[in-house]
């Protein structure tokens, strides 16, 4: 037993993760040298003082109220934190907290271990940032078909409008002028949609027209991939179909997944991408399905790991982004691939019904953003 304890001893001096142990108050009783390395203090100068006096939320409120209720819980514990080191520079972490407790049930100590994350999350911000600059390239080339068509119609309709308003009749004039503002419509629903880069905006879910959104998404980028010879098809059954979700956040998906197959079918014969809309008892079902090179069983183990990419100038995190985003807006992901056959993924969106204001909005599609 003492040899096993000796040995556990040496494992954790060494452990990379910082690791402390407490009493069942929570007051420091040991720390390993990586935890000094993490935090600059001593394990000298930390024994016996309040460990969830160090830890601060990712936001920057004090952990001095909420931790302690997490500790004493009496069952694990993981949360995404900032800790400020000895220096006042902010560490990011992953702290997970486990209770050692008697056989009667009764806290011995607690045991936390810190994984610094402070680099990966600067390689993550960079590699967003590069993967959203590479997205917007489809957006900025697909962008001049589709503003040209209804400022075309837009100068048209204002034309004849200017020329015959002396002669037009009343009907006539409102009808010219509603086809003008269908067009500006139009437009301020591409410049709406652009908001979508800015990943600083919390993604935030409201009653949407999924019908809608996939016509207009796919009209924004079919041009751009049928210049590439890739065929979209959509399957988007009659009717109004409702989720809750952001549409600035959906863009972003549809485009990480769009390029993904995009890739995947490079090679094929006669590559297309359908896109499906599936109205289920629980969820509102978006499959996206290329008839692509596929994935083998171990890239599929791999897919939401942060800059883990086949692909020779990925950045390996488009997929982490995507999860990322429907997480926040409470929706799912599903990945379905087959070797030489082709990929599905399945977007999983919580269903809602439209609020009367934005039901009356969505009267006149063509007038509404969302």
């Amino acid at each position: 037993m003492a040899h096993e304890l000796q040995q556990l001893k040496l494992a954790v001096h060494h452990v990379s993760d910082a690791v402390v142990v407490t009493d069942s108050c929570g007051h420091i009783q040991f720390v390993n040298p990586a935890f000094e390395h993490l935090t600059g203090y001593s394990g000298d100068a930390v024994l016996g003082l309040y460990y969830p006096g160090f830890v601060t939320e990712h936001h920057g409120k004090t952990m001095c109220d909420t931790l302690p209720d997490q500790m004493f819980q009496k069952r694990q514990w993981i949360g995404d934190l900032k800790q400020k080191n000895r220096l006042g520079n902010d560490v990011e972490g992953r702290i997970s907290i486990f209770p050692m407790t008697k056989e009667n049930g009764d806290i011995i100590n607690y045991v936390v271990v810190k994984q610094d994350l402070t680099q990966q999350k600067k390689l993550e911000s960079i590699a967003e940032a590069e993967n959203l600059m590479n997205n917007s390239g489809y957006i900025f080339s697909s962008i001049r078909h589709e503003i040209a068509n209804p400022l075309n119609s837009l100068k048209m309709a204002l034309s004849v409008l200017g020329r015959n308003s002396h002669v037009f009749s009343r009907d006539t004039i409102s009808e010219f002028t509603s086809r003008a503002m269908a067009e500006v419509s139009r437009i301020e629903y591409l410049f709406d949609m652009f908001k979508s880069y800015n990943r600083y905006e919390k993604p935030k879910g409201i009653p949407t027209r999924i019908d809608l959104f996939l016509e207009r998404f796919t009209s924004l980028v079919e041009a751009d991939f049928a210049e590439k010879g890739i065929e979209i098809k959509k399957e988007i059954p009659p009717g109004e179909h409702w989720a809750c979700t952001d549409v600035r956040a959906m863009h972003q998906v549809m485009l990480n997944l769009f390029i993904n197959a995009a890739d995947a079918v490079s090679g094929a014969d006669c590559p297309e991408i359908r896109v499906v809309l599936k109205p289920m008892a629980s969820c509102m079902d978006i499959s996206i399905e290329d008839n692509g090179c596929g994935m083998t069983d171990d890239e599929m183990k791999t897919l939401f790991q942060p800059f883990c990419t086949s692909k020779p100038k990925g950045t390996g995190i488009g997929l982490v982004i995507v999860k990322k985003m429907l997480s926040e807006l409470n929706s799912g992901i599903l990945i379905r691939s087959e070797k030489d056959r082709g990929t599905t993924v399945s977007i999983h969106l919580p269903l809602c019904s439209p609020s009367a204001d934005r039901r009356s909005k969505h009267e006149n599609p063509d007038s509404s953003y969302h």
